[in-house]
């Protein structure tokens, strides 16, 4: 798998995540919209794979990166919640 492969794959799992950026709920909420997103985003990869569209290494690499901007972004969000 090409660097320009990954960046692609990577791009599709980031675009995503970008609107979860704006707080614009209760904690408890932001948890609960950021698990539907990773539950949603990962059945979706999935099913890219039982398709024939990505390989099993892409699909682990996607799946990684499922897991990175998950972790991410839930560190984001106590964060937010502590400073707030």
């Amino acid at each position: 798998m090409t660097q320009k492969r990954k960046h692609t794959l990577e791009r599709k799992i980031r675009l995503y995540y970008k609107p979860y950026e704006t707080k614009w709920c209760s904690f408890i909420n932001a948890v609960y919209l950021l698990e539907q997103i990773t539950n949603l985003l990962t059945n979706a990869v999935n099913l890219n794979f039982f398709d024939d569209n990505i390989t099993a290494i892409e699909l682990h690499f996607m799946q990684e990166c499922i897991i990175k901007y998950d972790t991410y972004y839930f560190k984001k969000q106590i964060e937010m919640d502590v400073f707030s």
